[in-house]
């Protein structure tokens, strides 16, 4: 009866183990560019994409190009490996998952915030 709960013991164990690596590795650091650059890890860089540089879809590479800038206003050229976002155009912020290398930030994930409807200033709300 006691090799029952040792190896059941053993189970459990093995899958908490388990479960700690892989929450491990979905966890993904936000930075800004600067540390991006320093860090060779998958992390994530918040900002806003700069509409007045160049941006191009090449759909038979599947790759999109784009510039950002993040929070702390450093700006930067992004090369993202998937489709473009169908909303990418009316986003509010922009968060880029990837790593930086060479002179570009390579993405494998891009995540868009778009503008709520619900938001707006203190002027609008006041004369409604």
């Amino acid at each position: 009866m006691n090799k029952k709960y040792l190896f059941g013991g053993l189970i459990i164990v093995t899958f908490i183990v388990l479960a700690m690596f892989s929450f491990q590795d979905n966890t993904t650091e936000f930075v800004n560019i600067a540390e991006a650059k320093a860090s060779k890890e998958t992390v994530q860089v918040y900002g806003h994409w700069l509409k007045d540089k160049e941006s191009n879809y090449n759909a038979e590479r599947n790759e999109f190009v784009f510039y950002m800038e993040d929070e702390s206003g450093n700006s930067f050229k992004v090369l993202h490996t998937g489709v473009k976002p169908n909303n990418f155009e009316i986003a509010a912020k922009v968060v880029v998952k990837g790593h930086y290398e060479g002179n570009l930030f390579k993405s494998n994930q891009i995540l868009t915030k778009c503008p709520s409807k619900y938001e707006g200033t203190i002027e609008e709300l006041q004369e409604s």
